[in-house]
């Protein structure tokens, strides 16, 4: 970041973090959280669930990244918001759960 930042490229970090934190914070709060009635739907059911919940405890992890500040934290925050990326982590960990 210390490289980055000399001279116009302090514009650019404060600009991708501002922004970062502006996506993130507006994702958080507008957050569906309908998902515990599809939980509590699925248990009544007795279907299996822990597909669900670890793709959107993902996407919170994804949000809450993207809030910290730093460049290593948003870029690995932007590329778990991305729906391909977060199934092709839940598809090569869903032998585990």
């Amino acid at each position: 970041m210390l490289q980055i930042s000399n001279g116009y490229g302090i514009y650019f970090i404060v600009l991708t973090q501002l922004s970062s934190g502006i996506f993130a914070g507006y994702h958080l709060r507008k957050m569906n959280f309908s998902l515990f009635f599809f939980i509590d739907a699925e248990l009544k059911k007795g279907e299996r669930i822990v597909k669900e919940l670890w793709e959107e405890a993902w996407v919170l992890t994804a949000y809450c990244l993207l809030l910290l500040p730093g460049m290593i934290s948003d870029i690995i925050g932007i590329l778990l918001v991305l729906p391909q990326i977060r199934r092709l982590w839940l598809d090569y960990f869903s032998d585990y759960f």
